[in-house]
């Protein structure tokens, strides 16, 4: 019997409907074909005209009780992903941007599976807030459904499921560096969370040019406010060492952390540090520093988030963050 897991329902967000994303576990019958399974779950039939146009020759070897995964759109019936589960090898089918494409992998014994919803609230200190987070990091205005697989407990693939394909991220994760791929791009770049707080709104942009609304006065706003309730949690935005703490000045509570790719970062305002957070501490992607706040010089609760690369500021939310080389250190 066919099993449907909703991955997550309808939402409305700020007067929007999002996408519904929803997870079928199918299996093929005798006498089935691939299209026949696709048709029986209403899949959209341009996406299904679109795999046969395709002809991925590693379809023909389906064959009775091979398992399926589907993954699907359920307001457009887009075919978002497919995996189909064989005694020796997996295939897995994704919608990317520029159209389907399919993979073989082994079966991996250790390996789960994972689902992010970015609209859900999870432990403060648990794996599932960091996987969301590391979702915010990749791409800051995605809201929905993502899957994290790990392989022995650690992260090593991002899927973010858009309503019409699906982002593949490979995680990199050596020894001294940390950071990801987008299967589009042969780059990789460091795990950076361009807005590290649960934010509601902007409340200001980067502008060299801006009037500060309380000095009345030309003076360069070098990051961007994040508004939202006191005592949202505030993460760093990357790995790295905390280099200054203070809370005497007009940025209130205010922390700078210094990251291994040429980098600092500055959250000002703060209601209150995590813990006993202290210079000198080193800190991971995505772990909790403190709690959204009002203090210093400031006109309502809101994060002031500054990102500078080689002690230039740069507009966080647009800045080129530079590329790993992974195997700087390999002979």
């Amino acid at each position: 019997m066919n099993t449907k897991i909703k991955l997550w329902l309808l939402l409305l967000l700020t007067g929007f409907a999002t996408a519904s994303i929803e997870r079928i576990e199918t299996s093929i019958e005798a006498g089935d074909t691939l299209n026949q399974v696709l048709r029986r779950h209403h899949v959209n039939p341009n996406d299904i005209h679109q795999v046969n146009m395709r002809q991925f020759q590693e379809l023909n070897t389906i064959s009775p009780y091979d398992r399926v995964s589907l993954v699907i759109n359920t307001q457009s019936n887009a075919l978002l992903s497919c995996q189909i589960t064989k005694s020796k090898h997996i295939l897995v089918l994704h919608k990317m941007i520029n159209g389907y494409k399919i993979q073989q992998q082994k079966h991996q014994p250790n390996q789960n599976i994972l689902t992010i919803h970015t609209h859900s609230n999870y432990p403060l200190d648990s794996n599932m807030i960091r996987y969301k987070r590391m979702v915010n990091s990749i791409d800051h205005e995605f809201n929905g459904t993502a899957e994290v697989i790990t392989q022995d407990n650690r992260a090593i693939t991002l899927k973010l499921y858009h309503p019409n394909h699906v982002a593949l991220v490979t995680i990199h994760d050596t020894e001294d560096q940390h950071g990801f791929s987008l299967s589009e791009s042969k780059k990789t770049l460091p795990f950076f969370s361009r807005t590290p707080t649960d934010y509601k709104r902007i409340s200001s942009h980067f502008d060299p040019n801006r009037v500060h609304p309380i000095l009345n006065k030309v003076i360069p706003h070098l990051g961007v406010d994040l508004a939202a309730p006191i005592n949202t949690p505030i993460w760093a935005a990357a790995e790295g060492t905390v280099t200054h703490k203070s809370t005497d000045s007009s940025f209130g509570n205010y922390l700078i952390i210094t990251h291994p790719f040429g980098a600092t970062t500055h959250y000002a305002h703060m209601n209150k540090f995590h813990h006993n957070i202290k210079v000198g501490d080193q800190v991971n992607a995505f772990q909790t520093i403190g709690y959204i706040g009002s203090t210093g010089r400031s006109t309502g609760p809101h994060l002031h988030f500054e990102l500078h690369i080689d002690q230039a500021p740069v507009d966080p939310l647009t800045a080129v963050l530079p590329t790993l080389n992974l195997n700087k250190n390999k002979p």
